[in-house]
C-alpha cells in the first residue's frame, strides 16, 4: 500500500494533497462514460484469461468460499462534452455470486492514481424474496471481502460505487430513497452499517477499503492534518474536508 498513496499521505501541506484527491474528482466528473457489457455466461469461470482472474480462482478454491465467480466482456463508452465521436475502451467486468444467500456483486477492476488496485462495483443485488436479513447480507459481504481483500500480487485498495436505487425491485414497499438523520436515505445508511465510507465531496459515492489500508490511513491521517468526519460514533465517514 505504499508508493503513490504514501506519498500523498505524506505531503507537508495537508491543503496541497486534499487540493489534489479534489481536483482529480472534478476531472473525473467532467467525463460522461456508459458501458455495454456482453451477457454473462451461465457457468462461472474455470480458465483464467489474466492474472487478476488466476488470483481470484485460486483464493476461492482454497477457501472453499461456496462463491462463483463468471466475468464477462464490456465496452467503456467515454466522451467530453461537445465530443460526437466517444472514446472505446475494453474491459471486463465480474460477477461473484452465492447460491445459499441469493446474492451477487457486479464489478470491474481499474487502477487509481490515488488508490491503486480498485473494484469498482456495478450493482449489489440480493433476490427480492431473500432481502430484509441484513446478517445473511453481511455475511456475504464479509465472504467477498475475504477474497478480494486478500489477493497477494494484485491488491485491491478499495470496493467503491454508488449508494443509488437500481432497476431492480425490493421486497415490499420501496424504501431506498427514504431520508434519514444526516441527509443520508436508507440505502447510503444500510451501506454505512455494513461498512462503506461515504465521500463528503460527492454525495452517493461510497467506499469500502482494504482493512490494512484503512488502518494505515487512520494511523496517518493526524499527522497529515485530516480531519475526520464522522456521522455517528466511532465510524469515520470521510477522509476529506467538506469544502472540497
Amino acid at each position: 500500500m505504499r508508493g503513490l498513496l504514501e506519498e500523498f499521505i505524506s505531503i507537508s501541506k495537508p491543503d496541497s494533497h486534499l487540493a489534489l484527491y479534489g481536483f482529480l474528482r472534478r476531472n473525473d466528473r467532467q467525463r460522461m462514460s456508459r458501458v455495454a457489457v456482453e451477457p454473462y455466461p451461465q457457468a462461472p469461470l474455470t480458465k483464467a484469461t489474466n492474472d487478476f482472474e488466476q488470483e481470484i480462482m485460486a483464493k476461492l478454491h482454497r477457501s472453499k468460499l461456496p462463491l462463483l465467480l463468471h466475468s464477462a466482456d464490456a465496452t467503456y463508452f467515454n466522451w467530453e462534452p461537445g465530443e460526437v465521436i466517444p472514446e472505446r475502451t475494453l474491459a471486463r467486468f465480474y460477477r461473484l455470486s452465492s447460491e445459499r444467500f441469493r446474492a451477487s456483486i457486479e464489478f470491474d477492476v481499474s487502477f487509481n492514481l490515488i488508490f491503486g488496485q480498485q473494484c469498482h462495483v456495478k450493482i449489489l443485488h440480493v433476490l427480492p424474496w431473500h432481502q430484509g436479513n441484513y446478517f445473511r447480507l453481511k455475511t456475504f459481504l464479509q465472504q467477498v471481502g475475504s477474497v478480494v481483500f486478500h489477493l497477494e500480487n494484485n491488491i485491491i485498495a478499495r470496493i467503491f460505487g454508488r449508494g443509488e436505487i437500481s432497476q431492480y425491485p425490493v421486497r415490499g414497499e420501496e424504501w431506498r430513497n427514504v431520508k434519514v438523520a444526516g441527509g443520508y436515505t436508507k440505502l447510503v445508511r444500510l451501506y454505512h452499517r455494513l461498512g462503506f465510507l461515504s465521500d463528503a465531496g460527492t454525495p452517493g459515492e461510497l467506499s469500502w477499503l482494504n482493512p490494512y489500508l484503512r488502518k494505515y490511513l487512520l494511523e496517518k491521517a493526524a499527522n497529515a492534518g485530516l480531519r475526520l468526519v464522522t456521522s455517528c460514533p466511532q465510524r469515520p465517514i470521510t477522509l476529506l474536508t467538506e469544502n472540497l
